[in-house]
């Protein structure tokens, strides 16, 4: 914590890193069972929906959100060392994985819209109701 804020005000999790390196085992998202078998806690190797953040060398931020066809749970998108390719093509130099699976979505505000509705671009028919969400609302 910075000396001169001891109040956190907003805190947002992901995981794992996609870049410069994809940590999926380093953070313990794959990892050995007990039985000795391999574990992928959130499909890691499997294709899925995919959310992530990345930022570029001159410290632009990209969010990305991809994701199949239906977006039914693993059977389209693609998997985290695909999305890490794909942001890397970008020009993302550093990355993070944020959410996957049928909670992915994405919604922008619609300009073509007198009241500023949003118009989602990406995410599963009918909606999903998600828990978190981060919201980016431009400055003036």
């Amino acid at each position: 914590m910075h000396p001169k804020n001891d109040k956190l005000q907003y805190v947002l999790g992901g995981g794992p890193q996609l870049l410069p390196k994809l940590t999926a085992k380093d953070e313990a998202f794959i990892r050995t069972g007990s039985d000795g078998k391999q574990v992928d806690s959130i499909g890691c190797n499997k294709t899925a929906a995919r959310t992530a953040i990345g930022i570029t060398n001159d410290d632009h931020f990209l969010i990305l959100c991809v994701a199949g066809k239906g977006q039914d749970e693993f059977s389209s998108g693609i998997n985290l060392e695909q999305l890490a390719q794909v942001l890397s093509n970008l020009g993302c130099t550093r990355a993070l994985n944020f959410d996957g699976g049928t909670s992915t979505t994405m919604a922008i505000a619609d300009k073509a819209s007198a009241d500023g509705a949003l118009k989602m671009v990406c995410g599963k028919e009918p909606e999903t109701r998600v828990k978190s969400v981060l919201m980016i609302v431009p400055t003036k």
